[in-house]
Order: C-alpha cells, then sequence, then structure tokens
C-alpha cells in the first residue's frame, strides 16, 4: 500500500510539474527570454522531489 502511495504521490508531481514548466515557456515566450533557465530549474526541483520525498509520506502508517 505505501509503495502504490508513493507512486501516486510521484505522479501528482510529475503532472504540476509539467504544468508548471509549460506556463513557465509561456512567460517566458511573452517576455521574449530563453526558457532554459526555468525548465532547468523546474526539473531539478522534480528531482529533489522524487529523490528525497517527505520523510512523512515514506513512514505513515
Amino acid at each position: 500500500m505505501q509503495s502504490y502511495r508513493l507512486y501516486s504521490i510521484r505522479l501528482i508531481i510529475l503532472v504540476f510539474s509539467s504544468i508548471i514548466i509549460d506556463i513557465n515557456r509561456k512567460k517566458c515566450k511573452q517576455k521574449g527570454l530563453s526558457s532554459n533557465s526555468n525548465l532547468v530549474l523546474s526539473l531539478y526541483l522534480f528531482y529533489l522531489k522524487v529523490q528525497y520525498p517527505q520523510e512523512n509520506d515514506e513512514y505513515e502508517e
């Protein structure tokens, strides 16, 4: 049960991070900036969330 719950949490994080990346890309196109820095930052934050989930997510009963 816990592994399923962790998988669902990571899937939700992935969906939200992809939405954030899309929003950042649209903002950067409007301003004429490159979206590479925002994309890298969003992917790095997503990587941290997956690698180091909150402790209460893993050990919740």
